[in-house]
């Protein structure tokens, strides 16, 4: 009787075992489940990338931006950004709205403003700032879509403005050098030990 129990045992872990096993194989390329490869489905995610049939989303709504800035500005000078927002969508409303980190003024009839989503031209949003220090700036747009029968989706975007003299050596006492060639270089002490 203990020889059965025995076996029986080893029957079962088996079994168990290529169970487990089956489970962790994947199914070949041409089997990707509909809900998988997205067939018939809105796209609304920006940012995918496929390995294989795994499948990475980045969360939030399909939206991607770029921007143009002439940066430095001086200081209490009226500095511009130029934001392109591009969406993958047909049909909604996207809504922007811009913030502006403390000390930097944002102003101008595009910080809160929509555009309805249609076509696959990018909408452009220009955004003046100003700032009564010097210092590294940044502006927050936040982008939210509403589309009918459908969870709105939210992107965000920064963009970094410099107001006053470039300083980001000059953050951590380091300070630009130009060298024989004419490049520009920080030079900072180091001490090598060799064992």
């Amino acid at each position: 009787m203990a020889g059965n129990i025995y076996a029986e045992t080893r029957i079962w872990s088996v079994a168990v075992l290529a169970i487990g096993l089956t489970a962790c194989i994947q199914p070949p390329a041409g089997d990707v489940p509909q809900e998988l490869s997205g067939a018939g489905h809105e796209h609304s995610h920006a940012f995918e990338k496929t390995v294989g049939v795994v499948r990475t989303v980045k969360p939030g709504a399909s939206i991607s931006f770029s921007h143009t800035a002439v940066s430095p500005v001086a200081i209490s000078q009226n500095g511009m950004v130029k934001i392109a927002v591009n969406e993958n969508y047909s049909r909604g409303v996207v809504r922007l709205n811009a913030t502006a980190s403390e000390g930097l003024a944002i102003f101008g009839p595009m910080i809160n403003s929509q555009f309805d989503m249609i076509g696959e031209q990018p909408h452009e949003v220009r955004i003046d700032y100003r700032a009564d220090a010097a210092g590294e700036f940044y502006i927050n747009l936040f982008a939210t879509t509403d589309i009918p029968d459908m969870p709105s989706e939210t992107r965000t975007y920064a963009v970094s403005v410099q107001v006053g003299e470039v300083f980001e050596s000059s953050k951590q006492g380091l300070v630009n050098h130009t060298l024989e060639d004419g490049t520009s270089a920080v030079l900072m002490e180091a001490e090598e030990i060799v064992r």
